[in-house]
C-alpha cells in the first residue's frame, strides 16, 4: 500500500521474523560473546564503589628483587603477619600458596597460624584438569581456609566468582567469603539461609542468588558451586595499597590496618598472578588486575551488601529479556520504515541503539544485568530488514506508477508524480478526484479512404509517424495523451497534477488551445512532406471542452489505466465530430478545425481569436452549448 504513514503490518512481520531468528541464535549461545563484550563495556563505565574497609599489601617487582628469592620464606611471612597483627585487623588473608614449608622460619609461622585466629590462608580447590593445593599444614581450622580459584570466561575474563564449591565429597568456602564473615562477625552478621528462600545465602541485609545456566547474557553456563557476579564498581574502588617493603620497614599508617581486612598477595608481573576483568578488557594500555585485588573487590562487595549498601548484582528474568527483545525488534521494524533517507535511517538506528545501550547501562547502575546485545542485534536487523522491504516496496510502487503514467506524461512530470505520490495515490491506485480540467479530442478526416489505399505495414508506419508528432505537441504543452482510439487522440490538460483555482483552469485551457493550434501547424508540415513523397494527405478535427470531471484509474489490478470521466469528456468528443461532413480541410495550409466550448473560450478569449458558431445542440446532450471556432492561422 502506498501511504504517507507505514502500515502496522510490515514492521510487525519484519520485527517478528527477526525476533524469532535472534531468539533462536541467543538460545543456541551464538550471541553470548557479544553479550559479554557489551556487558564489559557497560560495566567499565560504572562509577567506583565507595572506599571499603579493605587494604592491600602487594608484593611487587621491587619487593621480589629485594627478597632475592621466590617464594618468600616462612620467616618473612611470619614477620609480616606479626607487624600487621599488632595493629588489630579484623582479618589478614594471604593469597599465597604454602602447602609445604619454606625455610627458614617455618616453626615461627606455624606457631602464629596456631595462635592467631585472624589469619586466613588460601587453598586451591581444583577441578577437572586442575590439581588441588592444600593450605598450610599448621592451619587446622577449616574456617580459616578459603579456596582462591578464580572462574574464567572465554578470553580469560573474570566476571564471576564462586562463594562455595562442592565436588560431592568436600564443600569449601571462598577465600573472600571467609574474610568477609570475619569482618562482619563483630557486627552480629553471620551467613545464614534466607528465611523465605532457604536455598539462598543471606549475609546481613543481602541475599545472594546463585547464577544459573542462562543468567544474564550467559547461555549454557557451567554454574557449578554457588556463583555470583563480581561487581565492576567494587573492582574500581580505591583501596589503600602497601608494599611488602613498607610493612617490613614499619612505614605504614595504623589506620590502614585497624578494624579492616588486609589481603596479602602478588602484583609482580613475573609471578603471573594477573587477570583481566570488565574494568580493563577494553583499555589497550591498562595493566591486568592482580588476583589478590579481585579477591579484595569481592570482599568489599560482600561487606557492602551485608551492611545494606550496594545490593548483589542481579539479572533480569527470562521473560523480561524476551519481552525486551521483542520490543527492540518491533521498534527496529518501525524505525526502518520511516523513510528511505540514509541520514534519517542512520539517525534513527543510531538513536535507537544508544537508547538500548543506555537502558542496559542504567539497569546495571541500578544493580541488574539486562542483556542488551541481542535486543541491539534484533533492533538493527529489523531496521535493516524493514529498510530493504521499504526499498523493494517503493521500487514496486514506482514501477506501478510508471506503468500507469509513463505512456501519458513526460519523464519530468513522471518524476514529479513520484515525488508527490502521497497527494494523489491511495492503495496503489490514483485516488479518485473531482477537478476542473480541459479535454482535447482529435480525429482525422479521410483516414478511412487512406487506410484502404495502403498496405498494413505502410498504414501503421504512417499512423505512428502522425501519432508521434501529435503526442509530442501534447507533451510540449503540458498535457497528457490519455488514450489513442485508432487514429483519434484524447488528451487532457490539468491532470494528474491538478492546478487549483480559476487561474489554474485558465492556464490549462490556454495550454490546450495553444496545443490544438500547434497540432494544426505540425499536421500541415507533415502533409507537405507526405505530398513530396507521394503519401496520403489528411485533415484533422479538434474539439476542446473545459469543466468538471472525475480523474482516476480503471481496470484490473494487473492492468490499470488512468483516465478521466464526466460530461466534459463527452462534450469534447461530441464537439470534435460536430457537423464533420461540412469541414473541407486544406491539407497544406489549414488542415485543422478547432471548436471550443463557451466555458473554454471564456478562459482564453484574451489570448486567442475565434468566431462564434452559435448555441449548438450536440449529440446526446439535452441543452445547447455555446461553441466557438478558433482562427487557424496558415502554417508557415
Amino acid at each position: 500500500m502506498i501511504s504517507r504513514l507505514p502500515s502496522a503490518a510490515p514492521p510487525l512481520l519484519v520485527g517478528l521474523l527477526i525476533f524469532l531468528l535472534v531468539l533462536g541464535s541467543r538460545s543456541a549461545g551464538l550471541l553470548q560473546g557479544l553479550e559479554l563484550a557489551l556487558y564489559d563495556g557497560l560495566a567499565a563505565l560504572q562509577p567506583a564503589a565507595g572506599p571499603p574497609p579493605v587494604t592491600l599489601v602487594l608484593i611487587d617487582e621491587k619487593d621480589v628483587e629485594a627478597l632475592g628469592f621466590w617464594p618468600p620464606s616462612d620467616g618473612v611471612l611470619a614477620r609480616l603477619s606479626t607487624l600487621l597483627l599488632v595493629h588489630e585487623p579484623r582479618a589478614v588473608g594471604f593469597d599465597l600458596y604454602r602447602d609445604r614449608p619454606v625455610a627458614p622460619g617455618s616453626e615461627e609461622l606455624d606457631r602464629l597460624l596456631a595462635t592467631a585466629p585472624s589469619l586466613v590462608w588460601i587453598a586451591k580447590f581444583g577441578g577437572p584438569g586442575e590439581t588441588a593445593v592444600a593450605p598450610p599444614a599448621a592451619l587446622a581450622d577449616p574456617d580459616r581456609v578459603g579456596f582462591s580459584d578464580l572462574l574464567l570466561d572465554p578470553g580469560g575474563i573474570v566476571r564471576r566468582a564462586a562463594l562455595f564449591l562442592d565436588d560431592g565429597e568436600t564443600a569449601s568456602w571462598a577465600f573472600a567469603l571467609q574474610l568477609a564473615r570475619r569482618y562482619l562477625l563483630p557486627l552480629g552478621v553471620v551467613p545464614a539461609p534466607d528465611p523465605e528462600e532457604p536455598e539462598l545465602l543471606q549475609l546481613g541485609a543481602a541475599s545472594f542468588r546463585p547464577l544459573d545456566r542462562t543468567a544474564g547474557g550467559y547461555q549454557r553456563l557451567d554454574a557449578r558451586g554457588y556463583q555470583i557476579l563480581v561487581d565492576a564498581a567494587a573492582l574500581a574502588a580505591d583501596l589503600p595499597v602497601l608494599s611488602l617493603r613498607q610493612v617490613l620497614a614499619g612505614d605504614l599508617d595504623p589506620r590502614l590496618i585497624r578494624e579492616r581486612v588486609v589481603l596479602v598477595g602478588v602484583s609482580a608481573a613475573s609471578i603471573k598472578d594477573l587477570f583481566y576483568t570488565p574494568r580493563n578488557r577494553w583499555q589497550a594500555d591498562a595493566a591486568p588486575t592482580p588476583g589478590v585485588a579481585i579477591h579484595a573487590a569481592l570482599v568489599a562487595q560482600l561487606i557492602a551488601a551485608a551492611r545494606g549498601g550496594r545490593p548483589p548484582l542481579a539479572w533480569a528474568g527470562e521473560m523480561t529479556e524476551i519481552l525486551v527483545l521483542l520490543a527492540a525488534a518491533l521498534l527496529g521494524g518501525w524505525a526502518g520504515l520511516q523513510g528511505p533517507s540514509p541520514w534519517r535511517f542512520l539517525l534513527l538506528a543510531g538513536g535507537g541503539s544508544a537508547i538500548l545501550a543506555g537502558t542496559g547501562g542504567a539497569a546495571l547502575a541500578l544493580g541488574s544485568w539486562l542483556p542488551m546485545a541481542a535486543p541491539l542485534v534484533a533492533f538493527l536487523g529489523s531496521a535493516t530488514g524493514a529498510v530493504a522491504y521499504g526499498v523493494s516496496r517503493e521500487r514496486r510502487q514506482r514501477q506501478q506508477l510508471m506503468e500507469i503514467f509513463s505512456r501519458h506524461v513526460s519523464d519530468e512530470v513522471a518524476a514529479t508524480l513520484w515525488q508527490e505520490r502521497h497527494q494523489f495515490l491511495e492503495g496503489g491506485r490514483p485516488r479518485p478526484r473531482k477537478l476542473t480540467a480541459t479535454v482535447l479530442f482529435t480525429d482525422l478526416v479521410g483516414f478511412t479512404t487512406l487506410a484502404e489505399g495502403l498496405s498494413p505495414a505502410a498504414l501503421l508506419a504512417w499512423l505512428n509517424e502522425y501519432l508521434t508528432a501529435m503526442a509530442e505537441e501534447v507533451s510540449a504543452h503540458g498535457g497528457i495523451v490519455n488514450k489513442y482510439i485508432g487514429d483519434a487522440i484524447m488528451a487532457v490538460f490539468g491532470v494528474p497534477l491538478a492546478r487549483e483555482g480559476d487561474s489554474g483552469a485558465a492556464a490549462d485551457a490556454g495550454r490546450a488551445v495553444a496545443c490544438a493550434l500547434a497540432m494544426g501547424r505540425r499536421l500541415a508540415q507533415l502533409n507537405r512532406r507526405w505530398h513530396e513523397t507521394g503519401q496520403p494527405l489528411v485533415g484533422m478535427r479538434i474539439g476542446i471542452a473545459t469543466g468538471p470531471l472525475v480523474a482516476g484509474s480503471v481496470g484490473a489490478a494487473r492492468r490499470l489505466e488512468y483516465t478521466v470521466l464526466g460530461d466534459t469528456v463527452n462534450t469534447a468528443a461530441r464537439l470534435e465530430s460536430y457537423d464533420k461532413a461540412s469541414f473541407r480541410p486544406d491539407p497544406l495550409r489549414t488542415p485543422c478545425r478547432v471548436l471550443v466550448t463557451g466555458a473554454t473560450w471564456t478562459l482564453v478569449a484574451d489570448r486567442f481569436q475565434a468566431e462564434s458558431v452559435g448555441q449548438i445542440q450536440l449529440r446526446g446532450k439535452g441543452e445547447t452549448v455555446p461553441v466557438y471556432r478558433l482562427h487557424q492561422e496558415a502554417a508557415g
